[in-house]
């Protein structure tokens, strides 16, 4: 069963304004739309249940029964996965995300990052923020100064004055970045290197990044609200940092053993 922001993604350049409007607030609120009638959510979005209705054919089903039938086999997946041991299906995700960075060619990412003039920072969230946070303190501890961009105001000004080779890092679980689609696109224009750490799917940040960095979580229902651990996205971050790391060690040297053979 393909989870809802595949869905998303697949038919996000074919919806309307309107059409996004609606499917964002339908992921944001799964657990609770799964339980309305065409109506309530027709009433809440201040929208038609035809319009609704024919939202829901637009991205594959036959109508909303169908739909909401989809989403609560998803929450009962979600449900099935809420069994597992927490604490070793968090082991087995902390060694998946370990697995598929040690399998990446990672020095042209860390390579990018130390030629940049500028490496810009932006999290979707909180978690994103703070493991982009600890990227920066770690990067900085090699002379790497990086810019925090908090807004997507602040990404669009950022937009305006980047330069070819600049390098931007953007975090999200999802990868379901429509809502600064335009300045990610913006600043490819320019030149800049566009860097994503995402949760391992198919995404629309996935799909404008050059390189991508995935991790592995699995969520679990708690009290009927999702639940995914931090710490996946924070070691993804953190291999970077430490790839950073031995990109300059090894650079300083090599510069070493040059000098010393000019000698």
């Amino acid at each position: 069963m393909r989870p809802i922001e595949n869905i998303y993604n697949e038919f996000y350049s074919k919806l309307t304004e309107n059409e996004i409007y609606i499917f964002d607030y339908i992921m944001k609120h799964s657990q609770t739309v799964r339980k309305m009638s065409i109506t309530e959510l027709a009433t809440i979005l201040a929208v038609s249940k035809s319009t609704i209705s024919r939202f829901t054919q637009k991205i594959g089903f036959s109508g909303y029964a169908e739909f909401k039938f989809y989403l609560n086999n998803e929450a009962d997946n979600q449900r099935h996965d809420s069994e597992i041991d927490p604490m070793g299906q968090l082991a087995a995700d902390t060694q998946d995300t370990f697995k598929m960075f040690s399998n990446m060619q990672v020095e042209p990412i860390v390579e990018s990052i130390f030629d940049a003039d500028n490496v810009f920072l932006y999290g979707t969230g909180w978690a994103q923020k703070n493991a982009l946070n600890d990227f920066r303190r770690s990067i900085l501890l090699n002379n790497k100064f990086s810019i925090d961009i908090s807004a997507p105001l602040e990404l669009k000004i950022a937009s305006a004055s980047i330069k070819p080779g600049d390098v931007l890092i953007v975090a999200s679980f999802s990868g379901n970045v429509a809502s600064i689609e335009r300045e990610l696109k913006v600043f490819k224009s320019k030149g800049a290197i566009l860097i994503a750490v995402s949760e391992m799917h198919t995404s629309l940040l996935a799909s404008l990044a050059d390189y991508t960095i995935y991790f592995k979580t699995t969520r679990f229902d708690y009290k009927d609200e999702a639940f995914a651990s931090m710490l996946p996205i924070h070691q993804a971050t953190n291999l970077l940092a430490i790839a950073y790391f031995e990109y300059v060690r090894k650079k300083e040297r090599l510069q070493k053993e040059n000098e010393e053979r000019d000698l």
